[in-house]
């Protein structure tokens, strides 16, 4: 709107001594120091446990992905898990209050050929307890039968499903929120209701999403709790015990994506590619080269003709934060991912700076 909102940015004192620090054991990268303690490797991949009362937050793998291709007509489905084979994750970046793991994972075939790579950063922050994940996805598929069907990295928390509750953001507010748990009928013989321990997200337009939610996961289908346009992309799940958000960035500006929870299976996966959506088509829409009347000239680096889809990236910006017993604003600290506050400088600042070359600064009148 026209108002303005102004923050001031204040030094936090602190110990001198508290800043994280990073140790390798083996395979294993171990952060501490931080409100969590976080253990990167390669089987399992990531282990998080809140630093004050050793709570353990994520079980088996703590992250898993997965690639799915089909043939163009959607046939021969082949599903991929992601592998961390040949290398050793590795520290990026270290700061006093920040630590980048770089863990380098690839999706192998069949017949032993590397399809896709999977480059996922792991982001480790000493003052808020939240793991930021970018993973840099590669094509190296062949596109005339290596349609995506789906990508999804998954999070495995420990949860009691008999306790679960969960929640799903939506154009504003603060979110759609339902229980899992059985509906008891109070007079005798009515029977109970349905539990619904599976629940998910998608957006699969820059204008319409769908928040759905079903009984169990074989044979039964989807129902739907409520849609709109373009979800802020973040969803929640909890026991009482355990709590954890997910969030991802340019959700509906970026679509298709989705964000599922399974209460049963303790697992909250991101949609990078979403198995909801249309197989991910990297094909050319004609044999034919139209040449520099078009975008196409053929020229340059790749040729147009040979180069094809092989080596194509994409990246995307994940949170998944770990809540304290109690934690109520939920929906605020989702959106503040979503939404990060950015600092700018005066107009007249950058105006001075001739970064652009040199334009006039506003007229205050």
């Amino acid at each position: 709107g026209s108002q303005k909102n102004r923050f001031t940015l204040t030094p936090i004192a602190k110990p001198a001594s508290k800043k994280l620090t990073v140790a390798t054991r083996g395979d294993v990268i171990q952060v501490r120091g931080g409100l969590l303690n976080v253990d990167v490797g390669t089987s399992p991949l990531l282990i998080v446990r809140r630093a004050s009362d050793r709570t353990t937050l994520t079980k088996g793998e703590g992250l898993t992905a997965q690639m799915t291709f089909v043939g163009p007509d959607g046939e021969n489905p082949q599903v991929h898990p992601m592998l961390v084979v040949g290398q050793k994750p590795t520290v990026v970046v270290r700061t006093d209050s920040r630590v980048v793991i770089r863990v380098p994972g690839c999706f192998i075939d069949g017949a032993g050929q590397n399809v896709g790579e999977l480059i996922l950063f792991i982001e480790v922050l000493r003052d808020i307890p939240e793991i930021r994940l970018e993973p840099v996805w590669i094509y190296n598929g062949h596109a005339d039968w290596h349609l995506v069907k789906s990508l999804t990295l998954t999070a495995h928390v420990p949860l009691d499903a008999a306790e679960c509750s969960y929640g799903f953001s939506e154009e504003r507010g603060q979110g759609f929120w339902d229980v899992i748990q059985r509906y008891k009928e109070e007079k005798a013989g009515q029977g109970d209701g349905p539990r619904w321990p599976l629940a998910r997200l998608v957006q699969l337009g820059s204008s319409f999403y769908r928040i759905e939610k079903k009984t169990f996961e074989q044979t039964a289908s989807w129902l739907k709790a409520t849609e709109g346009s373009a979800a802020q992309g973040w969803c929640h799940v909890t026991d009482g015990k355990v709590a954890v958000t997910g969030a991802m960035r340019y959700f509906w500006q970026e679509y298709p994506h989705s964000l599922s929870i399974d209460c049963d299976r303790g697992e909250m996966t991101f949609g990078l590619v979403p198995p909801e959506s249309k197989p991910l088509d990297l094909r050319r829409y004609s044999p034919k080269i139209y040449g520099s009347t078009m975008y196409e000239a053929g020229q340059g680096s790749y040729q147009t003709d040979f180069h094809g889809p092989r080596g194509v990236a994409k990246a995307h910006e994940l949170m998944l934060r770990f809540h304290a017993p109690g934690d109520e604003d939920i929906a605020e600290k989702a959106i503040r991912f979503g939404h990060p506050c950015r600092v700018l400088r005066p107009v007249a600042d950058f105006t001075n700076s001739a970064v652009i070359g040199h334009i006039a600064a506003p007229d205050p009148s």
